[in-house]
C-alpha cells in the first residue's frame, strides 16, 4: 500500500511539476486511499486492493499513457500510441465491437449500394467524347408535356444547325431479322440520320456508318450492328460486313458494327439494330405527325446559355410561322445526360437512397448512446487523465481514435455488403428478363464509402466524446465505482436519440407499408380478368409487306384461325394494348345530345381496338349490351363497347345501349354507337395516372400494324401451347416473329419485377431500422437501470413489489417509443405522398397501415425495455446496497 501511494505520489509530482495547485493531487491521493481502504473491507486480499483500486482510478495503462503524454513525446509517435489504446479499448470488449462493426458495415453498405446505383443511372457520364456538349431537343405543348418533332420540323432545323454545331434524328423502332434456316427474331432498334453517330463521335469497330446518300429510298437498305448484337446473334464472325440479312421482309447488308463501349444504357440502350432514317415525299412536309426523337452536338465555340436559347428561338419562330401545328408549342434543350431515363426512376432511386440514410442515422443514434455510456463510464480515467495535465482536446483526441477506427473496419464491411447488395440487384434485372446490371467500384463509390464512413464517425463518436470531456473533475471522483452517473443533460440527450430512432423507424416502417399494401392492390387488379390461363404475345406486320388495312385484316384473321384450331385453345383474340396493363391513350370524348364541356376539359378515356372474342381471351366481363361480330366490318357504321365508370358518368339513371359517343379533338364528329357496357378492369402500371373511363372499339374498323395476341386455354396449361402458337405463325409468315410469347402471369411477374424490388428493398430498410430502435432502446434502458441499481435494491428493502419496479421501466421506454412514432408519422405521411406522386397508380393512403404500425412499435419497445426491467426485479437488495 505504501509501494501504491508513492508511485502515485511520485507519478504526480512529476506530472504536476510547477503547477500551483496541489489541492487536486491530495485530492486525488486521498480518492487512491478511500478505494483501497473500501475493497480491503469489502473482502480483498491486500493485492487485489491495490489492483482494483487501480482500475478504478482509470488503469496503470492510463496511467502511463498519461505519463508519456506529460514528457512530451513526438506528435506522430503520440497518435500511433493513441490508435493502439483504442484498439486494444476494443479487442478488450469484443461484443460492443462486433455489433457495432456489423451495424455501421450493415448501415454503409446499404447507402453505398444506393449510390452505386445512383451513380450508374444517373451520376457516371455517358461513354461518349466531349459528352457535356451533347444534348436532347424535346417540345411542349399545351397537351402534352414532352412530344416529339415532326419531319418537315426536324428538317427546318437541319438547315441551320450551322449556328448551334449538328443534329441528327432518331426513332425508337422494332424490327424484324430473320436468315435461312433459322427462326425470325424481333430486335429493338434505331432509325437514324446519317450524322447519328457522327453527332455522338462513335467511330464503328468493323466497317462504315451511314452516308447522306443513304437517306433516300432505294438506297436505304443497309445496316449498322451493336457490339452485343454481333456476338450473340453472329457470333462475332470476322467477315460480317457485306453480309445479306432480312430486315422487315427485305435484304439488307450489314455495313459496320459498333464498338462495345457504345451499348450505352442511356441513349442506345438495348438497341441491336441501326437502319437509316428515311422520309417520303409525304413525310418531308408533315408537320401534323410529331415522332422524331432530336439530339444534338454543340460546337465548341457556343455556350450553353447561346445553345439553349437558339433552340427556344427557332421553336418560337416555327410557332409564329406554322400557328395550326405548332402554336403553343414550346422548344429547349437539356443535357443529354440529365434527359436520359425516366424521371421517376431517378426521384425513386434518391428516395432509396434518403432512406437508406435513414438506416444509416438509427445505426449513428445507437452507437453514439453506447459510446456515450462507455464514455461516461470510463470518467474516472478522463479525470485522472485531466488532474495529471491532459487538455480537454487532448482527451476528445484520444475517445475520437475508437469511432474512427469502429467506422474504417465498418467501412471496409460496407464494401462487401455494397457488392453483394448489387449483385442481388443485377441478379433481380436479369431474373426478370433484363440486362445484367454492372456497379463498378468506381472513384465516386469509393469516395461515397470513405466520406459516409467518416460521417458516421464524427456523428456518434465526436459528439459523445465532447460532453464526456464536460464532466465535472469533482464530480468523477467523488462518484462510485461506476463512473459518474448521466446528468438531466445527458440523459435528455439520449431519449432524444431514442426517439429520433422510433421517429426514423416509423417513416421506414409505414412506408412500407403503404407501398406493399398499394402494391398488392395494384398486382390483384388483372383478377377481374384471370389471366392464369392466358398466353400473350406481340407482333408488327412491316409495312413494306402488308401495305394496307386489307392485307393486315386478312392475316389477322387467318393467325386466329389457326391458333383457334390448335388443341385446348378455348379463345383467341389480338387488340392494340396487351390485356392486364391498361389502354392506350387517353382521349377526349363527347356524347351526343349532352352539353359539352370547355375545350380540353371533355370526360377522358383510355382506349383499345378488339377483335371479338377479346373478352372471353382476356376473362373480362360484359356487363350489357353485346360483343362485336362479323357484322361490324371496316364499311360498316362505328361500334363501340364501353366501361361501367363511363356509362355511370355519362348516362346517370338510363342505358347507354344505342347512344353515340365521338373523339372531341376531331374537325368533324365521327359518332360511333355504343353496343355494350364491360366491367372496369384494372391496369398493372406503376407511372401511368389510372383513367377510369375505357372505351373499346372493333379491331377491323382500324387495324394496326402493332398488335398484341391473347390466347386462353380450357383445361391444358398454357405453357403447352407456346411452340404451337410459334409454329403457326411461322407457317402464316417465316419473317414474322412473335415477342414476349410468355404466359400473361409470367409476363405480369416481369412487368412488375419494379414493385417487387422496392417492397423488398422497403421492408429491409424497415426491418433493418426496426430492429436497431429496439437495440437502442434496449441499451438505454438497461443503463439506466444499471445505474438505479441501489435505487431499486432501496425500494424493494422497503417493501416495493416486482410490479412497482418493472412498470416505471417499461413506461418509460414506451412513452419514448410513442413521442418517435408520432413524429414518424408525419414523415411516413410525406413519404406516401411522394410514392404517390411517383406511381400515381399506387394506392398509399390507409390509417390501418399507421395504426399497425405504431403498435408493432410499441409492442417492440415494450419487448425491449421488459428484459431489463425484468432483470431489475430480481436484483438482491442486499447486493445493491453493497453495490452502491
Amino acid at each position: 500500500m505504501r509501494k501504491l501511494r508513492s508511485l502515485i505520489i511520485r507519478f504526480g509530482g512529476l506530472f504536476n511539476k510547477g503547477r500551483k495547485d496541489r489541492e487536486l493531487q491530495e485530492e486525488i491521493e486521498s480518492h487512491v486511499q478511500m478505494h483501497i481502504e473500501d475493497n480491503l473491507q469489502s473482502g480483498m486480499t491486500p493485492l487485489e486492493a491495490r489492483r482494483q483500486a487501480m482500475i478504478q482510478l482509470g488503469g496503470i495503462e492510463a496511467t502511463k499513457q498519461a505519463y508519456r503524454e506529460q514528457r512530451g513525446l513526438p506528435r506522430l509517435e503520440t497518435l500511433w500510441q493513441d490508435l493502439r489504446y483504442g484498439v486494444r479499448t476494443l479487442c478488450k470488449n469484443p461484443g460492443f465491437t462486433t455489433v457495432a462493426v456489423l451495424t455501421l458495415a450493415l448501415g454503409i453498405g446499404l447507402n453505398t449500394a444506393m449510390f452505386s446505383l445512383l451513380n450508374v443511372l444517373v451520376l457516371r457520364p455517358l461513354p461518349f467524347e466531349h459528352s457535356r456538349s451533347l444534348v436532347s431537343l424535346s417540345r411542349t405543348t399545351q397537351q402534352n408535356e414532352s412530344t416529339g418533332f415532326s419531319p418537315a420540323d426536324y428538317l427546318d432545323l437541319k438547315r441551320g444547325e450551322s449556328t448551334f454545331g449538328q443534329f441528327a434524328g432518331y426513332v425508337s423502332v422494332s424490327v424484324t431479322s430473320s436468315e435461312p434456316g433459322r427462326p425470325a427474331e424481333l430486335h429493338d432498334a434505331f432509325r437514324v440520320s446519317a450524322d447519328f453517330f457522327n453527332v455522338l463521335n462513335v467511330q464503328p469497330e468493323v466497317g462504315r456508318t451511314f452516308r447522306s446518300e443513304e437517306e433516300t429510298f432505294g438506297n436505304h437498305r443497309v445496316a449498322v450492328l451493336s457490339h452485343a448484337a454481333w456476338q450473340n446473334r453472329f457470333g462475332g464472325t470476322s467477315n460480317i460486313v457485306g453480309r445479306i440479312i432480312r430486315v422487315e421482309g427485305e435484304a439488307y447488308t450489314i455495313i459496320g458494327v459498333l464498338p462495345a463501349w457504345a451499348n450505352d444504357d442511356h441513349v442506345i440502350r438495348q438497341a441491336g439494330f441501326f437502319l437509316p432514317l428515311v422520309f417520303n415525299d409525304r413525310e418531308r412536309f408533315s408537320r401534323d405527325s410529331q415522332w422524331i426523337n432530336i439530339l444534338g452536338r454543340r460546337a465548341n465555340s457556343i455556350s450553353v446559355a447561346q445553345g439553349n436559347a437558339f433552340v427556344s428561338s427557332f421553336g418560337a419562330r416555327l410557332a409564329a410561322d406554322f400557328p395550326k401545328e405548332n402554336g403553343g408549342s414550346r422548344w429547349r434543350s437539356r443535357d443529354l445526360l440529365g434527359s436520359t431515363g425516366h424521371s421517376s426512376g431517378r426521384v425513386i432511386i434518391v428516395m432509396l437512397l434518403c432512406l437508406s440514410g435513414f438506416v444509416l442515422l438509427i445505426a449513428c443514434s445507437n452507437l453514439a448512446n453506447f459510446l456515450l455510456a462507455r464514455n461516461i463510464s470510463r470518467s474516472r480515467e478522463l479525470a485522472v487523465r485531466t488532474a495529471l495535465g491532459a487538455s480537454r482536446f487532448r482527451l476528445i483526441r484520444l475517445l475520437a481514435f475508437e469511432p474512427l477506427v469502429l467506422a474504417s473496419v465498418g467501412g471496409v464491411g460496407a464494401l462487401f455488403v455494397s457488392v453483394w447488395a448489387s449483385a442481388w440487384l443485377s441478379a433481380q434485372a436479369v431474373a426478370t428478363g433484363g440486362a445484367p446490371m454492372e456497379f463498378p467500384l468506381d472513384w465516386r463509390v469509393l469516395c461515397f464509402a470513405i466520406a459516409a464512413s467518416l460521417f458516421t464517425a464524427s456523428i456518434f463518436g465526436i459528439a459523445p466524446g465532447l460532453l464526456a470531456t464536460r464532466i465535472t473533475l469533482t464530480d468523477a471522483l467523488k462518484s462510485g465505482a461506476r463512473g459518474a452517473t448521466d446528468g438531466r443533460g445527458l440523459q435528455r440527450l439520449r431519449n432524444l436519440l431514442i426517439i429520433g430512432q422510433f421517429a426514423m423507424a416509423m417513416t421506414l416502417l409505414a412506408g412500407a407499408g403503404f407501398f406493399v399494401r398499394g402494391a398488392d392492390n395494384l398486382l390483384r387488379q388483372h383478377t377481374e380478368g384471370d389471366a392464369s390461363h392466358t398466353v400473350v404475345a406481340a407482333f408488327e406486320l412491316p409495312e413494306s409487306k402488308y401495305r394496307g388495312n386489307d392485307d393486315v385484316v386478312a392475316f389477322d384473321r387467318q393467325a386466329i384461325e389457326r391458333i383457334e384450331q390448335l388443341p385446348g385453345v378455348k379463345a383467341v383474340s389480338i387488340s392494340y394494348a396487351p390485356p392486364y396493363f391498361g389502354m392506350i391513350g387517353p382521349r377526349h370524348y363527347v356524347a351526343e345530345g349532352r352539353e359539352r364541356a370547355a375545350s380540353g376539359l371533355e370526360p377522358l378515356a383510355s382506349y383499345n381496338g378488339v377483335t371479338s372474342s377479346y373478352f372471353d381471351a382476356t376473362g373480362s366481363r360484359m356487363l350489357s349490351g353485346r360483343m362485336f361480330n362479323t357484322t361490324d366490318s371496316a364499311t360498316s357504321p362505328k361500334v363501340v363497347i364501353i366501361n361501367e365508370s363511363m356509362a355511370r358518368a355519362l348516362f346517370p339513371n338510363e342505358s347507354p345501349i344505342g347512344r353515340r359517343i365521338s373523339q372531341a379533338d376531331t374537325d368533324k364528329r365521327d359518332w360511333a354507337e355504343i353496343v355494350g357496357v364491360a366491367a372496369d378492369v384494372g391496369a398493372i402500371g406503376l407511372y401511368q395516372k389510372p383513367v377510369s373511363f375505357q372505351v373499346y372499339q372493333p379491331f377491323v374498323q382500324d387495324p394496326w400494324r402493332y398488335a398484341n395476341l391473347s390466347v386462353r386455354t380450357a383445361d391444358l396449361a398454357p405453357e403447352s401451347l407456346l411452340a404451337s402458337i410459334r409454329a403457326a405463325f411461322t407457317a402464316l409468315d417465316p419473317d414474322l416473329p412473335l415477342r414476349g410469347l410468355m404466359r400473361a402471369n409470367t409476363m405480369i411477374a416481369r412487368s412488375s419485377s419494379d414493385v417487387v424490388m422496392l417492397e423488398k428493398m422497403l421492408g429491409a430498410f424497415a426491418l433493418l431500422g426496426l430492429a436497431l430502435a429496439a437495440l437502442g432502446i434496449y441499451g438505454v434502458i438497461a443503463r439506466t437501470v444499471v445505474q438505479r441499481t441501489g435505487e431499486i435494491g432501496t425500494r424493494m428493502a422497503l417493501g416495493a413489489q416486482v410490479a412497482d419496479v418493472i412498470r416505471p421501466i417499461l413506461a418509460s421506454g414506451i412513452r419514448l417509443a410513442l413521442i418517435g412514432a408520432s413524429i414518424g408519422v408525419v414523415g411516413a405521411l410525406g413519404l406516401a405522398r411522394l410514392i404517390a406522386s411517383i406511381m400515381p397508380a399506387m394506392q398509399t393512403n390507409g390509417g390501418l397501415v399507421l395504426a399497425a404500425t405504431t403498435v408493432l412499435l410499441v409492442l417492440l419497445a415494450l419487448a425491449a425495455c421488459w428484459l431489463p426491467a425484468r432483470r431489475a426485479a430480481k436484483v438482491d437488495p442486499m447486493v445493491a446496497l453493497r453495490h452502491e
